[in-house]
């Protein structure tokens, strides 16, 4: 087994333990113990509301609006773009 293969294989292991595996996502946090992920209630709504809005059929430039004009505010920017949108539809299809 190559290095590249055993990296790979730590990775699917560590996520299934729930650890943390590279930037943390949006809707969690790291807990105090600095490897597991917990989630954060307020984005778990957001996510929520973003699979809400996608199965009804919007795209995510309308996602992204609709999300601003209803307060969700993303981790760090101080608006939704639809670029961050359509990578956490990715994320959570």
């Amino acid at each position: 087994m190559g290095l590249r293969e055993r990296i790979c294989n730590a990775f699917v292991e560590k996520k299934a333990r729930g650890e943390r595996c590279g930037a943390i996502p949006f809707g969690f946090s790291l807990a105090p113990d600095g490897v597991k992920l917990v989630p954060v209630e307020h984005e778990q709504r957001t996510l929520a509301r973003i699979r809400t809005l996608a199965s009804l059929g919007h795209g995510r430039k309308k996602i992204a609006k609709l999300l601003n004009q209803e307060g969700h505010r993303p981790q760090t920017a101080a608006h939704w773009h639809p670029t961050v949108v359509g990578r956490i539809m990715r994320r959570c299809a």
